[in-house]
């Protein structure tokens, strides 16, 4: 079995799905918290995350940028489909989110402004409007059949970062029923609950 170090911040952000799925999985991991920008000229492209994997005959396999190795991670661990086109529906799931992901780190982070604001704001609505949708339709309440697979993971993850960055109500439980149960049901499983508590 692999072994696996995650080299990102003492934080969430950008590893939160990737230490999810590592715990979840009962992969044998940990964290490198890394010195920034000390540690820069070590990553393959100058970001983080990095994820380095160590293979039972010991060799060394290092990846870069999130949703890359969350992808890499999820098909290790059967968290997506066999079939090229159901994993492909999933994935086009995850990359949905990116666009409520990079507007709240970007408003939150670069520019608190208005025009900032809203545009986090409609770009969450969008997704919103549509994960709803896609959640209702399964009775399971998962994104894809009736277990945890990637995106249910990534909506996870990007939920608790929006609600710790900006407490955002469009969140609420009255405006996302579907996404907060999913959320729930996931934050019930220690293994994933857990996986970016840090000592």
């Amino acid at each position: 079995m692999s072994s696996y170090t995650v080299r990102y911040f003492r934080l969430s952000g950008r590893a939160a799905v990737i230490r999810e799925i590592l715990n979840y999985a009962g992969a044998n991991w940990e964290n490198e918290f890394v010195t920034w920008p000390d540690d820069k000229p070590t990553t393959p492209y100058g970001r983080l995350p990095v994820l380095e994997e160590t293979t039972p005959s010991g060799e060394k396999v290092i990846l870069s940028e999130s949703r890359v190795i969350e992808s890499y991670l999820a098909k290790t661990f059967n968290l997506l489909p066999t079939e090229p086109r159901e994993t492909a529906k999933l994935e086009m799931l995850v990359a949905q989110m990116d666009d409520s992901l990079n507007s709240v780190i970007f408003y939150s982070f670069k520019s608190k402004t208005e025009e900032c604001k809203k545009d986090f704001e409609d770009k969450l609505k969008f997704l919103i409007s549509k994960h709803e949708t896609i959640l209702a339709s399964n009775p399971a309440g998962y994104y894809h059949g009736s277990s945890i697979t990637y995106p249910d993971l990534a909506m996870y993850a990007l939920y608790n970062i929006i609600a710790g960055l900006t407490g955002s109500e469009l969140l609420s439980p009255e405006n996302a029923p579907h996404i907060n149960k999913l959320v729930k049901k996931v934050g019930e499983i220690p293994a994933i609950a857990t996986a970016n508590n840090f000592a």
